[in-house]
């Protein structure tokens, strides 16, 4: 992984040069997260397991170079206190390069993406009442990873088409992904349409090229705060793999915005994953269980937001999560 981020980090800096002959900006930004975690995992293989604990998530600093080409650089470090299996490393917190890579407009609505970029291009919805966590879409990303990835968008339709090395698309996470054997390429695309404003129906399709595995999202969504406080989402997941049995779930959420703050309930069914901010932790996962998710989240300054959210699932399996996100 080393080697393909600096390798990422010289072609950055070689298409930067190309471009330095226009003006130049650079702007620097980023984000905090804290949170506290309260849970009771019943189906625990130790038996009963209770965690609570209130920990450091990470934070993320961002330096974005735009030039009058349209053409920019953006480049995110991290720091995060994450162990080689993506869990919790108590008090070691570790610093990476997350996201290099360079952006280029190509058609009106495209831009060409070059070099270590989040992998959920372009699986992101783009809604979500939960807006530190995604859903089923967001669990079935390619991870970050180094590659070439173009998007499309006009006010009708969307389209995205990424390719990338799966090494880094399989790694737990940046910091131990030296540890994991090479597994050749994978790609992924998705499809958006855009009838009206604020609703969004879309597809997406992901081949990750190891035990011909795939997985499939098709999702719809509304948000439009200009016609009603009144938004939701509904997302199908499915997953193949050789010698496996296949994996599907579904996900529905309705929120409810008023003021500074948003309320939201969900329910989800299926054997796959969805990332809420009370099942982030090994201690608690809701995957195997049907399960119910309430939450608020409230904005409490111009660049901060404050979310609390509960989980239950079918097993009895309760998960209580509040956490703070500052943008900077």
């Amino acid at each position: 992984m080393k080697k393909g981020l600096v390798l990422v980090l010289a072609l950055a800096m070689v298409l930067s040069v190309v471009s330095i002959a226009s003006a130049a900006t650079t702007t620097v930004g980023g984000q905090l997260r804290v949170w506290y975690l309260n849970t009771d995992n019943e189906k625990a293989a130790s038996g009963s397991q209770e965690d609570d604990t209130f920990k450091f998530d990470r934070v993320a600093i961002d330096v974005k170079t735009a030039y009058d080409d349209g053409s920019s650089l953006f480049v995110q470090f991290q720091g995060r206190n994450i162990n080689k299996s993506g869990g919790d490393s108590g008090d070691n917190v570790y610093f990476f390069v997350d996201q290099a890579f360079w952006t280029k407009p190509i058609l009106d609505g495209g831009k060409l993406m070059i070099g270590a970029f989040d992998g959920q291009v372009p699986f992101k919805n783009g809604y979500s009442n939960v807006i530190i966590s995604g859903g089923l879409g967001d669990g079935l990303k390619i991870g970050n990873s180094v590659g070439v990835a173009y998007q499309y968008n006009q006010d009708l339709f969307g389209f995205g088409l990424a390719v990338v090395n799966a090494e880094l698309g399989k790694a737990k996470n940046p910091v131990f992904g030296d540890n994991v054997d090479d597994q050749g390429y994978a790609w992924s695309t998705r499809f958006d349409y855009k009838p009206i404003d604020g609703l969004k129906a879309g597809i997406g399709y992901a081949d990750l090229n190891e035990n011909d595995e795939t997985r499939l999202v098709v999702d719809a969504s509304y948000k439009n705060l200009d016609v009603t406080p009144i938004s939701g989402m509904v997302e199908y997941a499915k997953v193949e793999e050789d010698n496996a049995d296949d994996l599907d779930a579904y996900y529905v959420e309705v929120g409810y915005t008023f003021g500074k703050a948003v309320v939201y309930a969900g329910y989800g069914d299926g054997d796959i994953y969805g990332k809420k901010i009370t099942s982030s932790q090994g201690t608690f996962k809701i995957n195997d269980d049907n399960y119910t998710v309430a939450g608020l989240i409230y904005q409490v300054g111009d660049n901060a937001f404050l979310q609390g959210e509960y989980t239950r699932t079918d097993s009895d399996n309760d998960g209580f999560g509040l956490r703070l996100r500052v943008n900077f």
